[in-house]
């Protein structure tokens, strides 16, 4: 579906949005113009266009915060701790989470499910080889 189409279904706050974002977001430059002339095609006033400013405002803080968000030491020490008894649930938490904007807490929850696998397995190796050592 081209561009052009695409973006008269969708709402003047997303369209904005496009419109004004930096190319840094990575923006197709034909959307980009697309939802510009939607926005021109709509006619949005001056202090609808304030008003959205504010909702992206808004909308931006809560993102960078979503972004920023640390894990934790609770959660820490539940992914550490509960790693090789439920890691797949605990691996598609952090993936969910990522996806939706909570990348650092995702990462640090990654990584403790990590550190916990990789504690539990060196605990494997000490007791086999001090079971090994006693059993001689």
């Amino acid at each position: 579906m081209p561009f052009s189409e695409r973006v008269k279904a969708m709402e003047t706050i997303d369209l904005v949005r496009i419109a004004r974002a930096p190319e840094s977001e990575g923006f197709e430059p034909a959307m980009v113009e697309a939802a510009t002339a939607e926005l021109t095609s709509r006619d949005v006033s001056e202090s609808e266009l304030v008003e959205i400013d504010y909702e992206l405002d808004d909308l931006n803080t809560f993102e960078e915060y979503q972004a920023e968000k640390q894990l934790g030491p609770v959660g820490w020490v539940l992914f550490v701790v509960l790693a090789p008894v439920i890691l797949l649930p605990l691996l598609a938490i952090a993936a969910v989470r990522g996806a939706v904007g909570y990348e650092t807490w995702s990462r640090q929850a990654t990584k403790a499910t990590g550190i916990g696998i990789g504690a539990y397995f060196l605990l494997i190796g000490i007791l086999i080889v001090a079971d090994l050592a006693t059993s001689r």
